[in-house]
């Protein structure tokens, strides 16, 4: 047994430090424990350990981390999904502190890291304010003391956008975070709080930081030297999303036309023809693009090569353009804001046209304004690149393993990371044999679907709200999960003053606070994972929970277009249509069991989930299969849900499932 090992069993042995401590011991956590030191000290370099909900996964990787670096004199990087659940994770920092101290005599280094785009920049808030104050905008007192926070904490705070957000609420209109936080360009000086962060992360033993961050190493030294590093990712199976949003760079027509205004206002009268260049072909490049909205991004990998060719031709003009008003500026605006935002710009444009067939067009939601796409980073090539650079990965969630069978495998998660299972080092499942107790309730089969022809049904919307407020007649606190923030507004119509809704852009963390002290609902799509919150003495917040619809993706055409087609250079029989939806629902399935995890934190949790979604009902193999992808300690109960109309409690399912171990 190693000395990390050795350790590991003193502090979550049966008579360990947490027992002796007044901590409860569990044998799944102190073996989930030793499998994470076995992966951290294995010669192979990807591993994969899935844990239920009540293994306390969290507290068992952190303090392995923590030990491993002070006996191995390694460092460890810890990579959370999200910064809510990193959040989360920063909770149990002092505990884990607390018992490496007194079993090591000392503590590792630690630092909590997130990306930058995170902090405030003063001078780009600054360069905003002025853009809209020319544009005609008005300017309210929350303007004015949105600049004067900005420049107070970058220099005395935390220098963090959510301070603002956490205390005041929503940013002031015209103002989004894109355009008022740090880029690549900014001044280091303009936020010193994120400047030290930087600093000292490149030292620390352990480090605490987000999926996104862990992707932006692999291209940078934004973690430091990764070579011979541990990196345990929590919620794995979701690595590909942030790969996928880290490398989907949209940049707007009317953003390019909007920083070349802006130049020329800095450069204060003296003309650059250039820059005036810059906002007729952005403006003109705008109209041209709109032609080309059908209501989906556009990849030019599928897209006619005429059409390709010919904004191809328009990008090279605009980027001629912008090389050109650079250049002859440079002395003039060198390190200026709207100078970096334009160079930031120049960069885009270069990759772009490099990237011919990962690249394309977006179209915002709500005004449909053009914007050039670019999506080039894969979770495989990053992971090749941190294992060609040393580093050590491991993969852990409660979903990470293939859902709808019993049988233990992890062919997905290989087959995003383009590897086969037996490149794999540690391969484990763990699972509490008993903890907390959930009851099901499912729609009625007269309960309408959530979409008629295409829409959202009326009649099931209302079925919902009906379900919310029968919840909320038995539970004091009740979670809801939505599955959109456009959805989470349709139930704030319905429902009211009845509880707290959580919009785009809004701290979740201050909603969380009121709705502990006023009860009531809590409307959101950000809670399917990682959200966990208690009473202040630890016991359980919420006990009922309430699923508006399946957590299914939307479906995505140039996905499946790429899929037949690949299908059919290969000469294989496979229907596309078939992969995609397995692909679809497997994922559907991990969200559903997170979802479901969210009511059972401890031992003695109970909570009543209610599923309004009646698609669960009219598939035995689909009905099965989310079954499955639950613990299998709370598989009998979906089996037994109740039957519920909206008003009543109608019947038990009782339903009588066959041996189907797979659904598709």
């Amino acid at each position: 047994m190693s000395d990390l090992k050795s350790v590991v069993e003193t502090v979550f042995g049966p008579n360990g430090w947490l027992k002796e401590n007044g901590f409860r011991h569990t044998d799944v956590q102190l073996r989930y424990a030793l499998s994470v030191c076995d992966a951290v000290e294995h010669s192979k370099q990807l591993h994969a350990i899935a844990a239920d909900t009540g293994v306390g996964k969290t507290l068992a990787y952190l303090v392995v981390a923590s030990l491993h670096n002070i006996i191995n004199s390694k460092r460890v990087v810890v990579a959370a999904h999200s910064i809510e659940l990193l959040r989360q994770m920063e909770k149990e920092l002092p505990l884990v502190e607390e018992i490496t101290r007194e079993l090591m005599g000392t503590a590792p280094q630690l630092e909590v890291k997130i990306g930058r785009q995170h902090y405030i920049d003063p001078e780009r808030v600054e360069m905003l304010l002025d853009r809209l104050k020319t544009d005609g905008a008005c300017l309210t007192l929350r303007h004015t003391s949105f600049l004067e926070w900005a420049q107070k904490t970058s220099t005395s705070g935390t220098g963090l956008i959510s301070e603002w957000l956490d205390k005041y609420g929503q940013l002031p209109n015209g103002v989004d975070m894109d355009a008022v936080c740090m880029t690549s360009y900014s001044n280091q000086s303009s936020n010193m709080a994120s400047f030290f962060i930087n600093q000292r992360t490149k030292e620390s033993g352990v480090v605490l930081t987000t999926h996104a961050m862990v992707v932006s190493s692999a291209f940078s030294e934004s973690l430091g030297d990764i070579c011979d590093t541990s990196f345990i990712i929590d919620e794995g199976d979701k690595f590909d999303a942030a790969a996928a949003l880290w490398g989907n760079v949209k940049t707007p027509l009317q953003r390019i036309a909007s920083m070349a205004k802006q130049c020329l206002s800095d450069l204060k009268g003296k003309g650059v023809p250039s820059f005036k260049d810059i906002v007729s072909l952005a403006l003109e490049f705008d109209e041209y693009l709109r032609t080309f909205d059908h209501g989906k991004d556009i990849y030019f990998e599928y897209a006619p090569v005429e059409v390709t060719n010919e904004i191809k031709s328009c990008t090279e003009q605009l980027l001629s353009a912008i090389e050109k008003a650079l250049e002859s500026t440079k002395e003039q605006l060198d390190n200026v804001p709207s100078y970096n935002e334009m160079k930031m710009l120049r960069d885009f444009m270069r990759t772009y046209q490099k990237n011919s067939f990962s690249i394309g067009l977006h179209f915002s939601e709500k005004k449909r304004n053009p914007a050039l796409l670019r999506h080039f980073v894969k979770p495989a090539a990053l992971v090749r690149k941190h294992i060609e650079q040393g580093a050590n990965l491991v993969f852990t969630s409660a979903t990470l393993r293939d859902l709808g069978t019993s049988r233990v495998s992890f062919s997905s998660l290989a087959s995003t990371l383009l590897i086969s299972e037996q490149e794999m080092g540690v391969k484990a499942v763990y699972s509490p044999e008993s903890y907390g107790s959930l009851r099901f309730f499912v729609p009625t089969d007269d309960v309408p679907k959530p979409y008629k022809d295409g829409e959202v049904d009326l009649a099931w919307r209302g079925y919902v709200v009906e379900t919310i407020k029968h919840a909320q007649k038995a539970n004091r606190h009740v979670l809801v999960l939505a599955s959109s923030y456009d959805e989470v507004e349709a139930l704030k119509s319905r429902l009211g003053s009845a509880g707290f809704f959580h919009t785009k852009g809004e701290s979740l963390n201050s909603l969380v606070d009121a709705w502990k002290i006023s009860g009531g609902v809590l409307v959101s799509p950000a809670v399917w994972e990682g959200f966990s919150p208690r009473m202040d003495d630890g016991s359980q917040l919420y006990t009922a929970i309430v699923m508006t619809k399946l957590p299914y993706s939307v479906a995505n055409d140039v996905k499946l277009g790429a899929l037949s087609e690949m299908l059919a250079s290969k000469g294989s029989h496979h229907s596309a249509n078939a992969i995609y939806f397995k692909e679809m629902t497997q994922e559907a399935m991990k969200r559903f069991c997170q979802g479901v995890g969210r009511g059972v934190r401890a031992k003695t949790d109970k909570c009543d989930v209610y599923i309004c979604d009646p698609r669960i009902n009219h598939s035995i193999k689909l009905q099965k299969g989310f079954a499955k992808s639950l613990p299998v300690r709370f598989e009998s109960n979906i089996n037994e849900a109740v039957r519920f109309d909206g008003k009543d409690i109608v019947e038990s399912k009782a339903l009588e499932l066959d041996a189907l171990e797979g659904w598709v």
